[in-house]
């Protein structure tokens, strides 16, 4: 399994509602992909009006990542609306396979 990572930043009104965006838009688009096998959105717990987010979205290979990224897997996806809650965020997603799961 391969898991691909993004990052952004955004206001603590922004994070909000790109959750919002990512539950109701993101997560069905995902989920109709083969390949894709689940997702968790990090919100990192800290003080200040910047909030972080990570995104992991897991997945069966790079070849089911490339389906929905394209051929350039390292490349973000990010939707125009999503651009609108966020402050920033990253242009290129990194990934990895996961060695040792202690989860299930």
């Amino acid at each position: 399994m391969i898991i691909r990572s993004w990052g952004a930043t955004a206001t603590a009104e922004g994070a909000d509602r790109y959750q919002a965006h990512f539950t109701r838009t993101v997560l069905p688009a995902l989920r109709s992909l083969d390949g894709f096998k689940g997702a968790y959105v990090l919100r990192q717990i800290a003080p200040g009006d910047r909030v972080v987010l990570k995104d992991l979205t897991f997945w069966d290979s790079l070849d089911a990542i490339e389906a929905f990224s394209g051929p350039d897997v390292s490349k973000a996806i990010v939707d125009q609306t999503a651009r609108t809650f966020l402050l920033d965020h990253d242009t290129t997603a990194t990934h990895y396979a996961i060695e040792i799961n202690t989860l299930s």
